[in-house]
């Protein structure tokens, strides 16, 4: 066998060379064919549930820790929402509690905080007994902290919430209440300026911040989905 018919006898034998009806030498790709693969279909806008679906989901996962409440069982500090879809963030499947007596009569309203953000702000609502069960005080967005101070409207202890902006600043708002709900009245901006000095490479602030009154309108959490009953 001449080292030409070799070649061409170990070519053929590897698939790389086909013998076309012809009976010529035809040279093709021999690699099998791929099945086609559809692209995954993107989400649409339909595919996402609506208000209504999400604040019924919220409502769900709220009930049980409210029962307990409404039954005067113990509750923890931080408690396990069991939420029912998909859509839920590992922050909204968790909250944590606080029980205070917003209006001083001796029985404490529930406090509860979820969704929170890396930076400590989360979603925030308050809920007080009724002799039918319960009313929702207070729904806000973006509180890290909040507490009852001194001053009194209609009654009830007035409310201070604070969010975080940055290492340094961040926002403060005031609830009253007007007879029904707490309504925010008052909003202000802190911020701890810089003394201009420099300590291992960091910058020092002031002990005490600043404090300038700002707009409320469109101020953050002043609008809640959560309306249960």
């Amino acid at each position: 066998m001449s080292k030409l018919s070799l070649i061409v006898t170990i070519v053929l034998a590897s698939g790389l060379i086909g013998c076309s009806s012809a009976g010529k030498v035809d040279v093709t790709n021999s690699q099998p064919t791929l099945p086609s693969v559809e692209p995954t279909p993107q989400p649409t806008s339909d595919d996402f549930p609506s208000d209504e679906q999400y604040a019924k989901w919220q409502e769900d996962a709220f009930r049980p820790v409210i029962n307990k409440w409404l039954k005067g069982e113990h509750l923890p500090q931080y408690v396990k929402l069991d939420r029912k879809d998909s859509f839920a963030g590992n922050s909204e499947r968790e909250a944590s509690v606080e029980l205070l007596d917003v209006d001083g009569d001796g029985k404490k309203e529930l406090a509860m905080q979820t969704g929170c953000a890396t930076v400590g702000n989360c979603g925030f609502w308050l809920f007080q007994k009724t002799p039918d069960g319960y009313r929702q005080l207070l729904v806000a967005d973006m509180v890290q902290q909040f507490k009852l101070r001194k001053t009194r409207t209609n009654k009830y202890f007035d409310m201070e919430t604070r969010e975080h902006g940055s290492a340094t600043s961040g926002g403060i708002a005031i609830y009253k209440y007007d007879g029904t709900e707490y309504k925010i009245v008052e909003c202000f901006g802190y911020e701890y300026e810089s003394t201009g000095k420099i300590v291992n490479g960091q910058s020092v602030t002031r002990d005490k911040p600043t404090i300038t009154r700002a707009d409320c309108s469109g101020w953050p959490g002043t609008e809640g989905i959560y309306r249960g009953r």
